[in-house]
Formats: C-alpha cells, sequence, structure tokens
C-alpha cells in the first residue's frame, strides 16, 4: 500500500506492505510544496498545480498504478464543528440541515467547501462535522485516479486516534505556544474546544461540550472522580508541556516503533507527520471513520460492534454532485 500525509507545506509518502504482523517499509519520501497551500485552498488553479507536481513526482518513484492510496491531511486543512442531533429528525435530513447552514453563508469560498458528517451510535448525541476545501479533495482523487491507484480512504489525522483505538473515550491534543486545541470523545459524544495554561493552571477558553466545568476534569487536569481520558498528541512535547500534562493520562508514541523500517532514511521526517503516517499504517479506523473520497453523507460509527464496527454511508445527493 501506498500512505500519503498532506501537510500544508508538504506531502510525506510511504509505500509499505504487511506480508508479516511487522510492517515493512519499503520507501518513504518527504518532498516539499513550492508554497504553502493554506491560502490557496479556494484556488482550483493554483492548488491543482502545486499539488499534482508534487504528486507526480510520488508516482514516478512509487507508481499508484493497481495500488490502494490512503491519505490522510493534517487537521489544519479541515474545520471541525458540532451540530446538535434532533431525535425526530432524520439523518437525511440532518445532512440537509447542515448543508444549508453552509449556504447561508453569503462568502463564495464556503461554495468551495464539501461537508463530511459522522455520528457515534447508540446514543446519537451530536454530529462531528468535517468540512474541507471541494478543490483539494477532488484534485487529489482525480490525480490518484488518473495515475491508476484505487483512492481507498482520505480523513483528518485525528480521527486515527478518536476512531482507532477500540475506546470510546478520548482525547486528541494540538499544541499552538500555551494554547491547545483538543478533539474529544467522551460517552458517545464529538466535542472540540481550547484550554490554556497561565501560570501553570489550566483555563477553558472555549468548548462545544454542553458540560465546560466538567472538561478539565475529563482530561485530568483538575482533581475529580471522573475516568481521565486517555489524552494523544501526534507532536512533540517539550519539558513545560509534559510538565502542564503529568497529571493526565497523556500518551505519546514514538515514530514507526516496532516497524521494520528496512534501512530507510527517517531521522530527518518532522515528528507530527512521522507519527501520522505511522498511525496510518496500523490503524483500523480506515474500515468504518470519516471517508472523504466516499459520496458525502453521514457515517454512522457503531462502538457496540466493537471490532465488527459495520457502517453504512447515508448517501446524500444534492446538486454540488453532479459539479
Amino acid at each position: 500500500m501506498i500512505g500519503l500525509v498532506i501537510s500544508d507545506r508538504f506531502i510525506l509518502s510511504v509505500h509499505w506492505e504487511n506480508k508479516t504482523s511487522i510492517p515493512k517499509i519499503l520507501d518513504i519520501d518527504k518532498i516539499s510544496f513550492s508554497q504553502s497551500i493554506l491560502s490557496i485552498l479556494s484556488n482550483e488553479s493554483e492548488l491543482n498545480i502545486v499539488l499534482s507536481t508534487v504528486l507526480k513526482k510520488i508516482n514516478q518513484k512509487n507508481p499508484f498504478y493497481n495500488k490502494e492510496i490512503s491519505v490522510t491531511i493534517i487537521d489544519d486543512l479541515v474545520h471541525h464543528s458540532v451540530v446538535e442531533n434532533e431525535i425526530d429528525i432524520s439523518n437525511h435530513d440532518m445532512f440537509n440541515y447542515i448543508n444549508w447552514i453552509d449556504k447561508t453563508k453569503s462568502s463564495s469560498e464556503n461554495r468551495l467547501k464539501i461537508n463530511f458528517a459522522q455520528i457515534y451510535l447508540p446514543e446519537s448525541k451530536n454530529f462531528h462535522v468535517c468540512t474541507l476545501s471541494k478543490v483539494l479533495l477532488r484534485t487529489l482523487k482525480l490525480t490518484i485516479v488518473e495515475m491508476g491507484g484505487n483512492p481507498l480512504w482520505m480523513g483528518p489525522a485525528s480521527t486515527l486516534y478518536l476512531d482507532g483505538i477500540k475506546s470510546k473515550n478520548s482525547s486528541v491534543i494540538y499544541r499552538n505556544g500555551n494554547k491547545y486545541f483538543f478533539l474529544k470523545l467522551y460517552n458517545n459524544r464529538f466535542d472540540i474546544g481550547e484550554i490554556s495554561f497561565s501560570g501553570g493552571l489550566p483555563k477553558v477558553i472555549y468548548s462545544t461540550d454542553r458540560n465546560p466545568d466538567l472538561v478539565l476534569k475529563e482530561l485530568g487536569l483538575e482533581v475529580s472522580d471522573l475516568d481521565k481520558l486517555p489524552i494523544y498528541c501526534f507532536q512533540r512535547l517539550g519539558r513545560n508541556a509534559l510538565q502542564a500534562w503529568e497529571n493526565a493520562d497523556l500518551r505519546l508514541e514514538d515514530p514507526f516503533e516496532g516497524f521494520n523500517i528496512n534501512n530507510q532514511e527517517v531521522e530527518g521526517i518532522p515528528h507530527l507527520e512521522a507519527n501520522i503516517i505511522t498511525n496510518l499504517i496500523k490503524n483500523k479506523a480506515l474500515k468504518y471513520s470519516f471517508n472523504f473520497f466516499e459520496t458525502p453523507g453521514i457515517k454512522e460509527n457503531d462502538w457496540s460492534l466493537n471490532d465488527e464496527n459495520s457502517d453504512f454511508l447515508l448517501e446524500f445527493n444534492d446538486d454540488e454532485k453532479n459539479e
């Protein structure tokens, strides 16, 4: 298989095989974009040139032809949001509503974005909505197909932990200075938010949680009888950050640990993207989590089925499907 991590500055490509219980890395490569793609996500012609140029270089070294291609995009390229569920309204109508929210925004850029949603059964408390550039998605998918590859899965990096660790309670954090953006699952409910540390003390800046007073307790940052959420982080955290989270159930991993790297040079690969590709290779979330390569709709994630995690995609055929 071939896995791609789409960063804002480069693509990390890994070709691997699973002939044994230990994944073997056949090739790994990091190819930079000519510019950051964050500012051109709505510029189809420019984004197509930047992305296609790098994908062609990857394809020349490791041809996509007749191979399954899995793609993870960093969470900076995805907008996460929460929409509360209405029990008496069908998922189809709720997805209509999610799209209607975007259409009420008059900005021309909003018309170049696309929504996907996920809900966790059996409680079905709320929807985790991912909004991303339609141009980014279309360019990646069409280019992979044109090169003969099979676009198998595409999703945000955070779901590799949230949906792939066989636990309905977990959290992912991203550090930005003394602030941390978090995504969490707790009792079949998805929420996002931001906390900061001032003088070593944590504070909730905002949260979509209906009980924001419990957020710090759930994360293990305040003394509580609640079970601490396992907290995962793709980034390498320094001493001060580790000290700030010392009372939490923080779980850090070393990229490519337990893999056969096959004499590949991995030291120069940025820690965050190296950690993402490691989780992409060994992850189970690809079977039942968000898949941006599928028709936009609502994905049902049923924790009660454990490893089987059967699901179905409720297809939504709107005008954008025919674009």
